[in-house]
């Protein structure tokens, strides 16, 4: 719970480094992969999620650091990341948009 937040966040600007990240990523889908693969019971929430905020915080960060003059927030790309993500997984749309913008508690990603 603590790491999607923080990866959420907006004030970990110098928290993770694009290398972390990649690693991160690269290490998450490969354990959720094996995972979903084995015959137990496990879910692929938590997982999806950790994923989408991976690589949409990566792509933040590539693109506030290629063109800094767009002021991209790294912690809005974490959010759309983790909600293409989770709504790819579970085939899920509208309603878990919903969701992933109550998780942040922030109505601006809502409301123009």
């Amino acid at each position: 719970e603590s790491t999607i937040k923080e990866l959420f966040s907006r004030d970990s600007e110098g928290v993770f480094r694009i290398w972390a990240l990649l690693a991160f990523l690269l290490l998450v889908f490969f354990l959720a992969v094996i995972t979903h693969g084995l015959a137990v019971p496990c879910g692929l929430v938590i997982p999806s999620l950790l994923i989408g905020c991976a690589y949409g915080r990566l792509f933040g960060r590539l693109v506030g650091t290629t063109m800094p003059w767009l002021n991209a927030d790294p912690g809005t790309y974490a959010l759309v990341g983790s909600a293409s993500m989770l709504a790819g997984v579970t085939r899920g749309t509208l309603s878990l948009t919903v969701r992933i913008v109550e998780l942040t508690n922030d109505l601006q990603y809502i409301l123009p």
